[in-house]
């Protein structure tokens, strides 16, 4: 993923899975590398809802 202001590569610093009104997504807590960014070190959460298989 790139950053939206400087175009450099964000790095995930953390990942985590959470249930959301039932349903599981990952948040990967990530941020921009570059020190001459304006959202160099800002966290930011992106969200991916992940498809889940119950089985007996």
């Amino acid at each position: 993923m790139s950053c939206s202001k400087c175009q450099c590569e964000m790095r995930i610093i953390k990942a985590e899975n959470v249930i959301r009104n039932g349903k599981l997504f990952v948040d990967h807590h990530v941020k921009c590398i570059n020190p001459q960014c304006a959202d160099y070190d800002k966290v930011q959460i992106i969200s991916n809802e992940q498809p889940v298989t119950i089985s007996n």
